[in-house]
């Protein structure tokens, strides 16, 4: 989408944003005074109708009255914040109020109360400062007030008043507008902008009108390719707040190989890493003495050298040198990757299919035959050293031969089209039970180090480093997610991951600097009865930014809604069964459903009408016979078939939705109606 087209589009948006910024001393306003009316009536319809029709003017006055409470409270002014919270909760459904009640009266300490009010009279100055410039469209003045913006929001982040750190953020995204700004727009900026008063907002859990709109403007900005750059001069330097500890060298880490026979016994931050082995990466072989390879490009050939029967060529001659034992149990096999001075041990887990075997939950012939034999395979090589005196085992979760490489995308069966699962290596600190994602800054006792593998993938680079860090929260409703992964913005910050689930905290530590979802786990049961699906990032993902000090809530979870294309003729509609996947609150994506697919119900409706009616409900197959109609077309096991619907009405435009009412992992899913 080209600039000059978001310039068409958005005048009547930043009118309503600009209207939303209500000016202060609401607590007294015409809107008050007819609520106090209303209040000694007990009129709560008539409460509710009037906060409606003057929201922008509520939330100002629900936060000045939480402030002078905050200073010294009294009946009256607990009798109308109390009146207040509960015609917002009926009107809205959310905590804002509460939130913003607890703030001032708990959670604002004393040390902070001053520089808090330094900070809000500083902004008022500069509002006054921008209307002006705004009102001219002066860009010179705009860029340097909105940079100034953005600064003062991460200060009042950094004494916990989101609701005033947004106010901020919204005003540095407008100063960058091209509305403004014309052809000297930044709209990265302005996209980061409304990204953190998205953010912000949502922490306060006030999704109002002006939350909305931003919202809207946020996600077309991003699907326009304005998402958010590495950010320049963030707190604490280059790197997220990174520099070499003072006097710091780097040290070899030394580790010595040790084999990981079971792949349950460590939680690892992998969508596979479990005995469900049917849904691991395969090496695919055909008759005897074919041969076929691992997806890693270093790694050795498997040969097929009998009918169940397999080795490992490790010198590369076609034949094999490492029998692979098949018994149809999961069982280790170590080689020697590499010649000479880059020789490391290595190894992986290796089993076959039985004739009875299970496939989604159907029965299902996964036994090697005359003509083919797929090996499933799982990672099961480690180096484990010390590191400030700590135990470290690095762990090459993602199969390719190195230890502490970067993160590999697969485009797994189950996954939508342009979608990726994640495979990273993963680290265990001390004696835990839970691994880490493999980070170039790892945290190990009380300080950070940077860990670079070298070229030949035999050792790691120890270096002690100087961080800045905040904290990431995580906010999952709903669900049991084993691991949620986030990584750093920017092609520099990458290679920074970070579990934010962390061992069941819920919360982690990670340098200051911008940070977006990369992967996760959801999940329900064990062995062969367990149900998971893989998280993944939409595509017009948010970015999280941490400030020193700060902490960032990830909201993630229930509700869930589901996200799906159709298309249409004039008698019929068929939905893509292929792009289903579920959407959380966060705009997080649910794919690779094991055991759990979405069989849901496709209502229509006439455009233009507000009713509709279930037509079918859509299934994906459910046996070995089912896709072999299908032609083995594995997506008909991982997604539910879209065959063609008949229109009741021929030849008039159809609307869809899609709904399941109770599915085996996420319960009720609702789509919202879709036009094509």
């Amino acid at each position: 989408m080209s600039p000059s087209h978001l310039r068409r589009v958005f005048p009547l948006f930043l009118a309503l944003v600009l209207c939303a910024s209500a000016p202060r001393a609401q607590q007294n306003s015409p809107f008050m005074d007819e609520f106090r009316k209303l209040m000694l009536i007990k009129a709560d319809e008539e409460m509710a109708v009037l906060m409606r029709k003057n929201e922008a003017t509520a939330v100002v006055a629900i936060v000045e009255i939480c402030e002078v409470i905050g200073n010294g409270s009294s009946d009256q002014l607990e009798a109308e914040i109390d009146a207040l919270g509960k015609v917002w909760k009926k009107v809205y459904g959310s905590k804002f109020v509460e939130i913003q009640y607890n703030f001032f009266s708990v959670d604002l300490r004393p040390e902070f109360k001053k520089h808090r009010r330094e900070l809000i009279d500083r902004y008022i100055g500069l509002r006054k400062e921008f209307d002006g410039a705004e009102k001219a469209k002066d860009p010179s003045k705009l860029a340097p007030l909105g940079d100034t913006f953005n600064s003062m929001g991460d200060e009042l982040g950094e004494v916990n008043d989101a609701y005033m750190a947004a106010q901020c953020y919204r005003t540095y995204a407008v100063c960058y507008e091209d509305t403004l700004n014309g052809d000297r727009a930044d709209l990265r900026k302005a996209c980061e902008g409304w990204g953190l008063f998205l953010q912000a907002r949502e922490s306060v859990d006030l999704k109002d009108s002006a939350y909305n709109a931003a919202k809207v403007r946020f996600e077309t900005l991003v699907a326009g390719g304005y998402s958010t750059p590495e950010v320049e001069g963030e707190a604490g330097g280059e790197a997220g707040g990174v520099a070499p500890a003072a006097g710091a060298a780097a040290t070899p880490f030394a580790g010595v190989f040790q084999l990981v026979s079971d792949i349950e016994a460590i939680q690892r931050p992998s969508y596979t890493a479990d005995t469900n082995f049917q849904i691991w990466p395969t090496v695919e072989l055909g008759k005897i003495d074919s041969s076929g390879k691992f997806a890693g490009e270093d790694l050795p050939l498997l040969v097929r050298t009998g009918a169940n029967k397999a080795a490992v060529d490790v010198d590369g001659d076609g034949k094999g040198d490492v029998d692979i034992p098949l018994s149809g149990k999961i069982t280790p096999v170590q080689v020697k990757l590499g010649k000479g001075g880059n020789q490391r041990d290595w190894a992986f887990l290796a089993c076959i299919g039985q004739q009875q075997d299970t496939y989604q939950g159907f029965k299902f012939n996964l036994a090697p035959d005359e003509n083919r034999m797929p090996i499933y395979v799982a990672p099961a090589g480690s180096l484990v050293g010390t590191i400030n005196g700590v135990r470290v085992q690095v762990i090459d979760d993602n199969l390719d031969g190195y230890y502490g490489s970067e993160a590999k995308g697969w485009a797994y069966s189950g996954c939508r089209d342009g979608f990726f699962q994640q495979d990273v290596d993963s680290v265990v600190v001390g004696e835990s039970k839970v691994a880490q994602p493999w980070s170039r800054l790892q945290k190990i006792g009380e300080a950070w180090f940077e860990l670079v593998p070298n070229e030949a993938g035999t050792d790691i680079l120890v270096t002690p480093a100087a961080v800045q860090s905040g904290t990431l929260q995580l906010d999952m409703k709903g669900l049991n997610a084993p691991w949620v992964l986030v990584r750093g913005v920017g092609e520099e910050k990458k290679d920074l991951v970070f579990d934010l689930v962390n061992g069941g905290t819920n919360k982690v530590e990670v340098p200051a600097g911008t940070y977006e979802l990369f992967a996760g786990l959801v999940s329900s049961g064990k062995k062969a009865q367990m149900m998971k699906s893989l998280i993944l990032p939409a595509k017009n993902a948010r970015t999280y930014k941490v400030a020193a000090g700060a902490t960032t809530k990830i909201e993630l979870g229930t509700p869930f809604a589901i996200d799906f294309a159709f298309g249409q003729d004039d008698n019929a509609v068929t939905i893509d069964g292929p792009s289903l996947a579920v959407v959380g609150r966060g705009g997080e994506t649910y794919q690779r459903m094991w055991n759990c697919v979405l069989a849901p119900e496709v209502n229509l409706r006439k455009a233009g009408q507000s009713k509709g009616r279930k037509e079918k409900r859509l299934v994906p197959v459910g046996s070995q016979e089912d896709l072999e109609v299908h032609k083995y077309d594995f997506k008909t096991a991982w997604f539910p078939i879209g065959e063609p619907i008949d229109k009741p009405m021929p030849g008039e435009k159809f609307e869809a939705q899609l709904f399941e009412k109770k599915n085996k992992l996420f319960g009720k899913i609702e789509s919202d109606w879709k036009a094509n």
